[in-house]
């Protein structure tokens, strides 16, 4: 599981950031609630570019193998963080669609509130996930260490 989680805390922390797009001087102004410092229509086109490649990033992370060493119950785990990844993708996705579709102030602004939503979502999520896979990295030392013990 701890193949995707490395992957994912990455992904997650760079959700926020976004990517750097040069944009024309906006009239509309973004109202505080939707996190941006900059023009409306430039903070949906950045935020935009970043759904759609940390949509990408999100599907990559899902289609990577697991090690063959993993324990049915393992496997089943990775299954279901691999699913969250994919879902989290899709949402992504339709994010993206509906941002590069915000021709308005209010439909702008309207995305940007959901952008924000969903990055929080994400990152509650992702801790929950985090949690899971620190418990099960314990679990494994604490194997490991007794099979060396016996030795």
């Amino acid at each position: 599981m701890t193949r995707s989680v490395l992957v994912a805390m990455g992904l997650i922390c760079a959700l926020g950031a976004g990517a750097a797009v040069a944009q024309a001087p906006a009239a509309a102004k973004a109202a505080p609630e939707t996190g941006c410092t900059q023009p409306l229509d430039a903070c949906t086109k950045e935020r935009t570019a970043a759904l759609k490649a940390q949509a990408r990033r999100l599907t990559a992370a899902s289609r990577m193998k697991a090690t063959t060493t993993l324990t049915a119950e393992e496997r089943a785990k990775v299954q279901v963080y691999d699913r969250w990844l994919r879902t989290q993708s899709q949402q992504a996705r339709e994010l993206a669609e509906r941002g590069t579709a915000a021709t308005t102030a209010e439909i702008q602004t309207a995305f940007n509130r959901e952008y924000m939503q969903l990055q929080q979502r994400i990152q509650r999520e992702h801790r929950q996930f985090a949690e899971i896979s620190n418990i099960m990295k314990a679990k494994h030392d604490a194997a490991t260490n007794a099979i060396g013990n016996m030795r």
